[in-house]
C-alpha cells in the first residue's frame, strides 16, 4: 500500500505544480485507453498489496504463470513498471483525433493567450497533418456518406443510365443512407478544426516565430499538406 500511496501522491504533486499549458498538453495526449490502463493498474496493485487478506478469505485468484517466482511486492513493482511504460509510450505517440480536437482547441488558445509561440510551434509540428485531416473530414464515416450520397444532378442521372450501378454497391449505398444516423459524426470536430487553422496559422506572433526558427516551409509533393 505504501508504494501505491507514494506513486499516486507523486503524480498528484507533479500535476498540481504544472503550468496550465502543460496540463492541457497531457489531457491532449491521454484519453480513455490511458485512463483505463491507469485504473486497471491501480486496482491490480491494490489487489496484490492485500493478496494475503483476499487469499485467507478464499477470494484470491491463482497468480498468472508470468508471476511465478515473484513475491507480491515484486509483482507490484512489475505492474507499476508496465503501467508507467505504457503511459509514457502512448504519450509519445499520441495522435490528434476528432474526439480530442476540443482539448487541442483549449491548448492552442492557452498558448496563443500566453504568447508561448515556440511551444505552439512544437505542438503544430506534431499535430498539423492530423488537423488538416480532421478539417477535411477524411474519415471512413464521412467517406461512406460522400460516396453513397444521393446525387440528383442531370449529369449524375445520365451517368446512372449509361452505367447502371451494380447490385452490390447499390445495396451498400441503400444501407448507408438508411442507417446514416448510426454512423459516427465528426461534423462538430471538423468545424472546430476548420476554424482553428486560420486562427493559429495567421497569428502574428506565430508567423514571426516561424520566420525566425523555420525560414523555409516545405510542401508535400501533392500540395495537400504543409509541414514546418
Amino acid at each position: 500500500m505504501d508504494l501505491l500511496i507514494t506513486v499516486v501522491g507523486l503524480l498528484i504533486a507533479v500535476y498540481a505544480v504544472m503550468p496550465r499549458a502543460r496540463r492541457l498538453d497531457l489531457r491532449l495526449r491521454f484519453g480513455i485507453f490511458e485512463l483505463t490502463v491507469f485504473i486497471a493498474g491501480f486496482f491490480a496493485i491494490f489487489y496484490l498489496d492485500l493478496y494475503s487478506f483476499f487469499k485467507a478469505r478464499h477470494l484470491g485468484l491463482p497468480p498468472p504463470a508470468w508471476l511465478a517466482g515473484l513475491t507480491t511486492t515484486q509483482a507490484m513493482h512489475v505492474v507499476t513498471l508496465i503501467v508507467l511504460s505504457i503511459l509514457i509510450l502512448r504519450s509519445q505517440f499520441a495522435r490528434l483525433t476528432p474526439a480530442k480536437i476540443f482539448r487541442f482547441q483549449d491548448l492552442t488558445d492557452e498558448l496563443l493567450w500566453s504568447e508561448s509561440y515556440v511551444q505552439l510551434l512544437s505542438v503544430l509540428e506534431t499535430h498539423l497533418d492530423r488537423l488538416f485531416i480532421i478539417s477535411k473530414g477524411d474519415f471512413w464515416p464521412e467517406r461512406l456518406r460522400r460516396r453513397y450520397a444521393e446525387n440528383w444532378t442531370l449529369e449524375a442521372f445520365h451517368k446512372a443510365i449509361e452505367r447502371p450501378q451494380k447490385s452490390g454497391p447499390k445495396f451498400v449505398g441503400a444501407l448507408v443512407r438508411r442507417f446514416d444516423s448510426l454512423l459516427p459524426s465528426n461534423a462538430r470536430s471538423q468545424m472546430v478544426a476548420a476554424e482553428l487553422m486560420p486562427k493559429i496559422l495567421l497569428s502574428g506572433g506565430l508567423v514571426s516565430t516561424l520566420a525566425r526558427s523555420r525560414p523555409y516551409l516545405v510542401s508535400r509533393p501533392n500540395g495537400s499538406h504543409v509541414k514546418f
